[in-house]
């Protein structure tokens, strides 16, 4: 099993492991329960794509990136979407955690974003999808 085997490379106890396991199978169920956000996994979408390896080159230095979602909309957007599995601090709102968690993504996803430019000149609109919260994060 693919999470077992990433979770143990942690140094986890087998306790550990297994209840990682479970919330990462609690967020996959949860998001595909999720009406509201379903057009975001819908692969009939124009350039529907998904772990998507983009090559950057700077300064004679190649970089690979690995888009977890992207595709165009009917309207021609651009969607350039980041999956996070992360948790509000008990302390803390759920509107102070994703304020957290847009600024604290926010170079990626301008690179993203700049990739896509670089590639094609169409708008684009950049999200996290915070799948513990079922929420769509807008970056803009």
């Amino acid at each position: 099993r693919y999470w077992q085997s990433r979770f143990r490379q942690f140094g986890l106890s087998e306790e550990e492991v297994d209840q990682h396991c479970a919330a990462v199978e609690k967020q996959l169920l949860d998001c595909s329960r999720d009406q509201t956000h379903a057009w975001i996994f819908d692969n009939s979408h124009q350039d529907s794509a998904c772990e998507l390896p983009l090559l950057s080159v700077r300064d004679s230095v190649p970089r690979q990136f690995v888009v977890d979602r992207s595709f165009v909309d009917a309207e021609g957007t651009r969607w350039i979407i980041d999956y996070k599995t992360g948790l509000p601090r008990a302390e803390q709102s759920e509107q102070d955690f994703i304020a957290t968690q847009l600024q604290r993504y926010e170079s990626q996803l301008a690179r993203y974003r700049q990739l896509f430019a670089a590639m094609e000149s169409r708008p684009a609109r950049c999200a996290l999808y915070l799948t513990a919260l079922n929420k769509l994060a807008l970056y803009d």
